[in-house]
């Protein structure tokens, strides 16, 4: 039985389209500040274990981030007992990671900052004495501003290939998933958005 040339064009017209949306959904997401680690289950039995880890630099010199879904019982004016904040629905403080503990973090949503670092969008970190002005800065009722307690890092190389072996997935970040309501859940948050693009 003979395929009329019309079918067989029709028929390569449609592998030609699955295939290109098939590269497009396969292409990864560029690792690079601002963007998102989440760790995969091949890290269940490690101390990333479901964690979500905000890329605040990533060079030569390593990536450097911090874990955005480790809430602590400690809140911020606990860890600033000298600092005058006010009370916010945001000011618990989070675990950022085992390295410089007792140094402070932010990130915040807002319009350019002198004191801050630019990480997408409109989307800005800062460290120390700065981060602590833009806490004594932010206004009542905040939702887009959020402090950690130390951060993380990687030698250079490191981190890649960790991603090479299926252990981090790496997504964007948006003000919504920064500053979620439910850290706790996040990583299940996340996991599902990926299954989901994927199906």
């Amino acid at each position: 039985m003979f395929t009329s040339a019309r079918a067989i064009s029709s028929l390569i017209s449609m592998l030609v389209m699955v295939l290109s949306l098939t590269g497009a959904a396969a292409t990864p997401t560029p690792l690079e500040k601002g963007k998102l680690l989440v760790a995969t289950h091949q890290l269940d039995e490690t101390p990333y274990r479901h964690a979500v880890i905000l890329v605040t630099e990533h060079s030569d010199k390593g990536l450097f981030g911090l874990t955005i879904n480790r809430p602590t019982p400690v809140f911020i004016d606990e860890f600033l007992p000298n600092t005058a904040l006010r009370e916010m629905p945001s000011s618990r403080l989070f675990m950022g990671g085992p390295n410089a503990k007792q140094v402070l973090f932010v990130v915040a949503r807002a319009t350019q900052v002198a004191q801050l670092h630019h990480l997408a969008g409109d989307l800005y970190y800062g460290v120390g004495r700065d981060a602590a002005t833009v806490l004594t800065q932010s206004p009542a009722n905040s939702q887009n501003v959020r402090a950690y307690a130390g951060y993380l890092n990687w030698p250079p190389g490191e981190i890649d290939a960790a991603i090479a072996k299926g252990e981090w997935r790496v997504m964007p970040a948006d003000a919504q998933t920064l500053f979620n309501s439910d850290p706790d859940s996040l990583w299940e948050q996340m996991m599902g958005a990926w299954d989901g693009q994927w199906m």
